[in-house]
C-alpha cells in the first residue's frame, strides 16, 4: 500500500499491485477455508487414459456443477492433483475396487482438498488431497435406481425382450468401440461360425460422457443398415467405467430399439441398466456372439431335422406305394389269368360244338341253297319269257310300218333331185349361157357393176374368156359405152 502524497488530511484511494492483491485474495481464501474441505461435482477436462498429459506428475482438471444438456455448467472449479497426493488417491481408489482409469470425465465424485489462490493463473484452485470412492459408487447406485424407476414407469423394462429373436439374422449389428478387445472377441466367434460377413459395425464410446451421444446414434445406424439383431458389447471395467451403460438415454435407446438388442457388457458380475432393458444380457462380448451362433446352429439343426423327417416320410410313402402297386399287379395278373382260362375254356367248348354240329349244319345250308337256286331259276325264266314276247311284238310292228314310209320318202327325194338338176349351172352353160366374174371373183349381174378398164373372166360350158371392159350399156337409162 502506498503513503499519502500531500499530508495527513488528504484521503487517497489505495492502489494495489497485482501481486499484492493476489496475495491478499490468497490470504482471504486461506482465512475463509483454513483447512481441507470436501467438494462434490462432476469431472470435466480430465485428459483421457492414454493422453500424454495424463502421464505427467501433476494432474489438472475441472470439477463442475452440471447444467442441462447444451448449456454451460452452472459452476466450474479448477482442481490440481499434485504428484505427492496423486499416489495416495490412486491407492485409495484401488483399495475400494475402483480402477484409476475409471476416473474419467462425467464421473460424479466427492474429493477432499484445500482452497488456494493460484496467483499465476489468477483464480482459485482446489488442491486435491483425497477422494471418497464410496460416494461415487453410492451415487452411481442411486442414479441407477432412479433410471430403472423411470423406465419401469414408462413400461420399457421388458419392451425389447418381447421382440422375437430372429433364428437366422441376415444382418447383425455390432455397436462397440471399434478396435477394442470386445470387437475382436465378437468377430473371432462369428468368423469361426462363418457368420462374420453378416456384421454391420458402428463405432461408439463405451465410457465417459461421449457414450450418451454415440451409443444411441450407433444403434440407430446399424438398424438403418438393415440389422435384424444388435450386439451392444464392451469389455470389463470397474463400476465407474461401466457407468455409461446406466445412463438413461442409452437405456432408452436399447429399450426402444425396433430389433432385439443382446448386450455383453463387462464381466459376469456386472449388471448395467442397459442389460436390464435388453432382449438378452450376456456376461461378456464373447457370450453375446456365442448366443447368436447358438441360435443359428439351433435353427440349422431344426432345419436338418425337418429335412430328415421329410425324407423319412417320403421314403415311407414310397414304400407304401410300392407295396400297393405290387398288390395291384398281383391282382391284375390273377384276374387276367382267370379271364384267359375262361376264354380258353369257352374256345375249347365252342370248338367242340362246331366239331359236333359242323356236318349237319353244312348239309342244311346246302339244302337251303338248292331250294333258293331253284326258286331263282324259275323267276328268271319267267322274266326272260315275258321280255322275249315284248321284243317279238315290237319287231312285228316295225315290220309292218317301214314300206309306206320308204315310198313316201323316195318320192320326195326324186322331186328334190329334179329341182336340183334344173338349177345346175353346168346345164345352163351347156345351153349357151355364160357367167362373168370380176377380177376379185365376184359375179357380175349388171353392166353398172363394172367400169371401163375392169378385167373380167367369163365362164363358158367349155373354158373361160378373159376380157377388159371398154364400155358398158346399162339398157334403159344406162350408158352407151361398150
Amino acid at each position: 500500500m502506498q503513503d499519502a502524497l500531500f499530508g495527513d488530511e488528504e484521503v487517497v484511494d489505495p492502489t494495489w499491485s497485482v501481486a499484492d492483491l493476489s496475495k491478499a485474495i490468497g490470504s482471504v481464501l486461506e482465512q475463509a477455508f483454513p483447512g481441507e474441505i470436501w467438494v462434490r461435482g462432476e469431472i470435466r477436462e480430465l485428459p483421457p487414459p492414454g493422453d500424454g498429459r495424463r502421464a505427467r506428475p501433476h494432474l489438472y482438471f475441472d470439477l463442475i456443477e452440471p447444467a442441462p444438456p447444451g448449456q454451460r455448467p452452472r459452476a466450474v472449479l479448477p482442481v490440481v492433483l499434485w504428484s505427492t497426493d496423486r499416489r495416495r488417491v490412486n491407492a485409495d481408489l484401488r483399495r475400494s475396487g475402483v480402477r484409476v482409469s475409471a476416473m474419467d470425465n462425467g464421473v460424479d465424485v466427492r474429493i477432499r482438498g484445500r482452497i488456494r489462490w493460484w496467483a499465476p493463473g489468477g483464480r482459485p484452485q482446489l488442491q486435491m488431497t483425497g477422494i471418497d470412492p464410496e460416494y461415487t459408487l453410492g451415487r452411481l447406485a442411486a442414479d441407477r435406481a432412479a433410471v430403472l424407476a423411470a423406465l419401469d414407469a414408462d413400461g420399457l423394462l421388458d419392451r425389447n425382450g418381447r421382440l422375437p429373436l430372429p433364428p437366422v439374422p441376415t444382418r447383425i449389428g455390432l455397436v462397440t468401440s471399434l478396435g477394442s478387445a470386445a470387437q475382436a472377441d465378437v468377430r473371432r466367434v462369428l468368423e469361426a461360425a462363418g457368420l462374420s460377413h453378416l456384421l454391420v459395425e458402428a463405432d461408439a464410446r463405451t465410457q465417459g460422457p461421449a457414450a450418451a451421444d454415440t451409443v444411441p446414434a450407433a444403434i440407430e445406424a446399424v438398424v438403418a443398415a438393415g440389422a435384424e439383431l444388435v450386439l451392444l458389447v464392451r469389455g470389463g471395467g470397474s463400476r465407474v467405467e461401466l457407468a455409461a451403460f446406466d445412463v438413461e438415454v442409452i437405456a432408452r435407446a436399447v429399450a426402444t430399439c425396433p430389433v432385439p438388442v443382446v448386450t455383453g457388457i463387462g464381466h459376469e458380475i456386472d449388471d448395467s441398466v442397459a442389460d436390464r432393458v435388453a432382449h438378452t444380457a450376456c456376461a461378456t462380448p464373447t457370450g453375446a456372439a456365442a448366443l447368436v451362433v447358438a441360435g443359428v446352429g439351433a435353427a440349422r439343426d431344426r432345419t436338418e431335422a425337418l429335412w430328415a423327417a421329410v425324407g423319412a416320410a417320403a421314403r415311407r410313402a414310397a414304400r407304401a406305394q410300392d407295396e400297393q402297386l405290387a398288390r395291384r399287379g398281383r391282382q391284375i395278373v390273377s384276374h387276367a389269368g382267370g379271364s384267359l382260362r375262361a376264354a380258353e375254356a369257352g374256345h375249347r367248348s365252342l370248338s367242340a360244338r362246331l366239331r359236333q354240329r359242323g356236318p349237319a349244319g353244312l348239309a342244311r345250308a346246302d339244302a337251303r341253297l338248292d331250294a333258293l337256286g331253284t326258286s331263282l331259276g324259275r323267276g328268271v325264266r319267267r322274266d326272260l319269257g315275258e321280255a322275249d314276247r315284248r321284243v317279238t311284238a315290237a319287231a312285228a310292228v316295225l315290220a309292218r310300218r317301214p314300206g309306206p314310209l320308204l315310198d313316201r320318202a323316195g318320192r320326195e327325194l326324186v322331186g328334190v333331185e329334179a329341182r336340183v338338176r334344173a338349177v345346175d349351172p353346168a346345164r345352163a352353160l351347156a345351153r349357151g349361157w355364160s357367167m362373168t366374174y370380176r377380177a376379185d371373183g365376184t359375179l357380175v349381174r349388171a353392166a353398172a357393176e363394172v367400169a371401163a378398164g375392169d378385167e373380167l373372166v367369163t365362164h363358158l360350158a367349155a373354158g373361160r374368156v378373159r376380157s377388159r371392159v371398154v364400155g358398158t350399156d346399162a339398157g334403159e337409162g344406162g350408158s352407151d359405152d361398150a
